[in-house]
């Protein structure tokens, strides 16, 4: 395990809590069927639909549980 300087995990938590903010968005997004800002912010922030296509199912998946 690497030794990590309390900047790095800063800075690691901080991607982090965006990254996981930009996905809720996403998600409610398709709820609401806003598919044109979906787009736009697909496409802004340079998102593998596949990969988002996979995430977002394992949330729908731990949403029911």
């Amino acid at each position: 395990m690497q030794n990590k300087s309390m900047s790095q995990m800063i800075q690691e938590r901080e991607k982090n809590k965006f990254t996981f903010k930009l996905l809720n968005l996403i998600k409610r997004c398709r709820e609401k069927g806003k598919h044109d800002l979906y787009g736009k912010i697909v496409r802004k922030y340079n998102i593998d639909k596949e990969k988002l296509e996979q995430t977002l199912g394992q949330q729908k998946n731990r949403d029911r549980l």
